[in-house]
């Protein structure tokens, strides 16, 4: 989506890999499209409700994972935290954002005590 071209984009060329991953092949492939001609970009699959060494990926193999909107559609919130945390180094850092719980209850009830969020 929009929040992870615009990351992407913005950390392209300070000489760090970034490796984009989806659990979905063709939202895959679209976000391959749209990024193209950026340095250091590698495009994966990933399911994060899945142990991730079934996609290749080794445990403390990032410095940091970054995602977007993967824990709430996650069969098990707990595991794909756990799997995540797995593909970071000893001191890794994991940042889950969830920008599509924004408008739910939840969010409302949460944040709606704060002027700049009331709803």
């Amino acid at each position: 989506g929009h929040a992870v071209q615009s990351l992407v984009r913005e950390v392209a060329d300070h000489n760090v890999r970034i490796t984009v991953t989806d659990r979905d092949l063709p939202s895959l492939q679209k976000a391959a499209e749209k990024l193209r001609g950026l340095r250091n970009l590698s495009f994966a699959l990933l399911d994060v409700s899945e142990d991730p060494r079934a996609y290749g990926f080794g445990s403390a193999s990032f410095e940091a994972v970054i995602t977007v909107n993967a824990i709430r559609s996650a069969e098990d919130c707990d595991a794909a935290v756990r799997h995540l945390k797995d593909l970071l180094t000893d001191n890794g850092a994991l940042i889950l954002t969830e920008p599509g719980l924004l408008g739910s209850p939840f969010t409302a009830l949460t944040m709606g005590v704060f002027d700049s969020h009331a709803t």
